[in-house]
């Protein structure tokens, strides 16, 4: 389990989002979704947990960012308020056929359930837009408490015959992670341009307060999303 102190986290976080900024073209340093035409028929599915953000912070994401993108370059996919969300524990990765069962999708929710509540809610700050292989994320820090509830959704997952088939970024510091945009095409220089001056942003907190199990398409769509189970973490009094 992670012991570092909130702003030791905070800062170790911040250097692996520096890092990845400078690799944003390296495709073997992690998992991308591969690049399609039409996300909105994507039947690509995958078993994932995720926050959604208050509909105010959407709001603002959309505002703030996903406007400004698409003016440049409209043919890319945009995530809408009701489809942007921050990824908490992938399961099981894209793929038609999905690469999992109706048992996998069972266990998966006992896992959770007996796991989440046991862990505090806490917060996420979004202030970075970095580009990525196939995608824009906006992506932030978060308090300490994040890293416990990862690696111990990951040692379950593994223990149940179900270890998460993603490879990320680092296997010790989990970030805050937002897509907004999945590229239709190679972005051009001047819309990557416009990432980098739109970033560092400051787009405030949002609590995690609920992680929802989820079986969905790349985009999230509420076409293929289902929703296998919400779990409240432990209220706090900050939270």
């Amino acid at each position: 389990m992670n012991n570092f102190k909130h702003n030791e986290y905070g800062a170790a976080q911040k250097k692996l989002i520096d890092t990845i900024r400078s690799n944003a073209n390296d495709r073997q340093s992690a998992s991308f979704v591969d690049m399609v035409g039409a996300y909105e028929t994507d039947t690509r599915l995958c078993l994932t947990s995720v926050i959604f953000p208050p509909k105010s912070f959407a709001e603002k994401i959309v505002h703030a960012v996903i406007k400004p993108l698409r003016s440049i370059e409209p043919e890319h996919f945009y995530y809408s308020e009701e489809n942007l969300h921050v990824t908490i524990k992938n399961v099981r990765v894209i793929a038609d056929p999905p690469n999992f069962t109706p048992e996998d999708i069972e266990k998966a929710d006992k896992l959770f359930s007996g796991i989440i509540p046991r862990h505090d809610a806490f917060s996420f700050s979004f202030g970075d837009l970095v580009p990525l292989p196939t995608s824009a994320s906006c992506m932030g820090t978060s308090d300490p408490e994040l890293g416990p509830l990862v690696q111990e959704l990951d040692e379950g997952l593994k223990r149940i015959g179900l270890a998460d088939d993603k490879s990320y970024f680092s296997n010790s510091i989990f970030l805050a992670t937002m897509t907004v945009c999945r590229y239709a095409k190679q972005p051009s220089p001047v819309f990557l341009e416009k990432i980098n001056e739109l970033s560092p942003i400051n787009l405030g907190q949002i609590p995690a307060r609920n992680v929802c199990l989820m079986r969905c398409n790349a985009i999230c769509s509420p076409r293929t999303r289902t929703i296998i189970g919400s779990y409240a973490l432990h209220a706090t009094n900050a939270l």
